[in-house]
């Protein structure tokens, strides 16, 4: 006979269970999860691991309680380690006693391991203290959703402090009514946060009077938490600007490592992917068999350097082995790529030229200015700076261009998180692009917001938009952006 574990997922981040509850993930042989527990927990378990939805959500039971004890007590029969992962704590509305007391009457060995509770979390996230000095010195955690009877309302609505309703969307009407009828003062603040710890997340503040209407005008959505009292007026929250940023995944870490412990204010709004043309490939291979043809080898990105390297990786082509060539790259993250994937480690034998400042048309001006009248093989993204390709032309630079990739983006954020962007940030022209695309397709408005960018080429194209940047880093590095957007928020502050 094995063991069941009652693990409580916390509030919806998947960073706030406990160190014990994923430790316990990690070794289960079983898990039986409900549908509010984060995608990304039930990714923790073991490759063989079972895994069974239990999904319990209002109006769509997919097993009822009963099943689902039953289905604890055969797995424990089976299997060594069961783990019942349960949203929020499994004693707060989780009906984690009643699978408790079926453990005992079967004679199973259980333990449970406690939750950060919804009933608290989602409030603090929204900025709401349940409790504060002067205002509440209690808090009161209510269902909002009884299969038995009404709830005395006019009991709830003499207590002092905090009242904070789960699971009462559906019934915020009676909820309100009720409290009101019971003495409550209809001018008492009340708010409504739906969606806690998602990407979905909103906030509604609103006397008492008013709370539910408003709630169905701003469509709030289940699953969401309901507090009443003078701390619902409160908004604790940071007020640095969020950071919306538009870029690879591999540049928002890069700034987010830049900004420290200030990266909690970064969402990345919009991610960028890269994908590979089919006459790209072929034109990288039919020149890297032709390398003696070139005097100079040119990439705009540290991502055109990665994908030469997996197209020659897959052809089993050592690009450490080709003929000794000289390079050029648009800035020292591309540099240190080129070093890694033709000298093998960053070896300073290999000879890259980099300009004094990182955009596309300094480098041309850089290539014109050490090699003119020479042969250059340039690689870079499907669309770029015709600029660029102007100057080389002026400066008598003939040149073989290698169209890799297209830039494709995927909005992450929805038009409520797009309008709670302090400033938006983009790595890239191409991301300016793709941002200002989706949102005219999702009819979102973004102009007059504030923005900041890297290069002349991203400004340039963000005032093609009808957007002044803020800011244009210079030299065109995540770090530098980071150092800016410190000061931005430092200035927000003060």
């Amino acid at each position: 006979m094995g063991t069941v574990y009652l693990v409580g997922a916390g509030p919806g981040d998947p960073e706030l269970i406990t160190v014990k509850g994923q430790r316990l993930l990690r070794q289960a042989d079983v898990l039986i999860y409900d549908s509010l527990a984060p995608q990304q927990l039930t990714d923790l378990v073991k490759e063989d691991c079972q895994l069974i939805c239990v999904g319990k959500r209002a109006g769509r039971h997919s097993a009822s309680q009963e099943e689902i004890n039953r289905l604890l007590i055969e797995k424990a029969g089976e299997y060594q380690s069961v783990v019942r992962l349960k949203g929020g704590d499994p004693y707060v509305f989780g009906r984690g006693g009643e699978e408790v007391l079926a453990l005992k009457n079967a004679g199973v060995s259980f333990e449970v391991i406690p939750g950060v509770s919804a009933a608290v979390a989602v409030p603090a996230e929204a900025g709401i203290p349940v409790t504060h000095r002067g205002m509440a010195r209690s808090f009161h955690v209510i269902t909002g959703h009884t299969a038995d009877e009404e709830p005395d309302y006019g009991a709830w609505a003499k207590a002092e402090g905090t009242l904070v309703f789960l699971m009462g969307l559906s019934a915020i009407d009676r909820i309100a009514a009720g409290l009101m009828e019971g003495g409550k003062d209809p001018r008492t603040p009340a708010a409504v946060i739906s969606g806690g710890f998602s990407e979905q997340e909103k906030v509604l503040r609103a006397p008492l009077e008013q709370i539910a209407q408003l709630s169905r005008a701003e469509a709030m959505a289940a699953p969401a938490v309901i507090v009443v009292g003078d701390t619902a007026a409160l908004d604790l929250r940071d007020s640095s600007p969020l950071i919306g940023v538009t870029a690879t995944d591999s540049f928002y870490r890069r700034l987010a490592d830049a900004m420290g412990e200030q990266a909690c204010l970064l969402r990345q709004e919009m991610r960028i992917r890269l994908r590979l043309l089919a006459e790209g490939e072929k034109d990288v291979l039919d020149c890297l068999g032709r390398l003696q043809d070139f005097d100079l080898i040119a990439f705009t990105s540290a991502n055109a350097v990665r994908i030469v390297q997996d197209i020659a990786k897959k052809e089993g082509i050592d690009l450490r082995h080709l003929p000794a060539a000289r390079f050029a790259a648009i800035g020292p993250g591309t540099q240190a790529a080129i070093r890694d994937a033709f000298g093998g480690g960053g070896q300073a034998a290999v000879q890259v030229l980099v300009p004094d400042c990182y955009d596309s048309r300094d480098l041309a001006r850089k290539i014109v200015q050490d090699i003119s009248g020479r042969r250059v093989w340039m690689i870079r993204s499907a669309v770029g700076d015709p600029e660029m390709n102007a100057i080389l032309d002026r400066g008598g630079i003939s040149y073989h261009l290698t169209r890799l990739y297209r830039t494709e983006g995927e909005l992450l954020a929805d038009a409520q998180q797009l309008k709670r962007t302090g400033i938006h940030v983009f790595a890239s022209a191409s991301g300016v692009s793709c941002m200002f695309s989706a949102a005219e397709k999702e009819e979102l408005d973004l102009h007059g917001t504030a923005c900041a960018c890297i290069g002349e080429a991203t400004a340039a194209r963000l005032r093609a938009w009808g957007l002044e940047p803020l800011f244009t880093a210079s030299p065109h590095t995540a770090q530098e952006l980071a150092r800016w957007l410190k000061e931005y928020i430092k200035k927000g502050r003060s």
